[in-house]
């Protein structure tokens, strides 16, 4: 009787997305649609057939944690109760803090950046000007790192902003930057989920031209 060659399965490759969301008191006007745009860019994503783990913090003055490296099947609703803008930003400790979690998540001796693709998400409306522990020089350098590793892909979304002026500045591609109306913000949602998934699919992995499809 002739066998039948089993074939092996190549593992799922997954996106380990960080998002860090702008909690200062400027984003307050915008809070309803940045809630209401979190929401639904999660429950895209979840319809994309693509393989991701979520992890989530926000930022004022200081940096505060929602949850981290959760399958969007666990993800819990962001709410009012969850955002509530207030006080500075604290930009470059947000970036900082991503990072670390990061490391504490998948680092290994061989891939102290992680193996699987990276994408860390910025939505911020203001300038640095409350951070402790990081500083620009310092989130530059590792940004660079991460980026030659070839695996991360650094997102940065600015509202009613020259976001470029900003972003580029902190070593961004300019295929990864976008300015928004804040009045816009729920659009923003939508196509940061397109390009997500566009991202994500296919052979996965990093790009400098992340918005370049919308």
């Amino acid at each position: 009787m002739p066998t039948t060659k089993k074939t092996k399965k190549t593992p799922e490759k997954q996106t380990n997305v960080i998002f860090i969301i702008d909690e200062s008191g400027s984003m307050a006007t915008a809070a309803r649609d940045v809630i209401g745009g979190f929401n639904t860019y999660v429950e895209k994503l979840k319809g994309d057939g693509n393989a991701y783990t979520l992890t989530a913090l926000k930022f004022g003055s200081n940096v505060r944690p929602l949850f981290e490296n959760l399958t969007l099947d666990k993800v819990p609703l962001l709410t009012e109760e969850h955002y509530m803008p207030l006080d500075s930003t604290a930009l470059y400790d947000a970036i900082g803090h991503g990072m670390a979690v990061a490391k504490e998540q998948w680092s290994t001796e061989k891939k102290p950046y992680g193996e699987d693709p990276t994408l860390m998400i910025i939505m911020t409306d203001g300038f640095e000007n409350a951070s402790k522990e990081y500083k620009k020089d310092m989130i530059i350098a590792e940004i660079k790192k991460r980026e030659d590793a070839g695996n991360w892909t650094f997102v940065y979304l600015g509202a009613d902003q020259d976001a470029w002026s900003l972003a580029g500045d902190l070593g961004f591609a300019k295929g990864n930057v976008m300015s928004y109306a804040s009045s816009n913000t729920v659009q923003t949602f939508n196509n940061l989920s397109d390009a997500t998934s566009r991202s994500s699919g296919g052979s996965g992995g990093q790009t400098f031209g992340f918005f370049d499809g919308n």
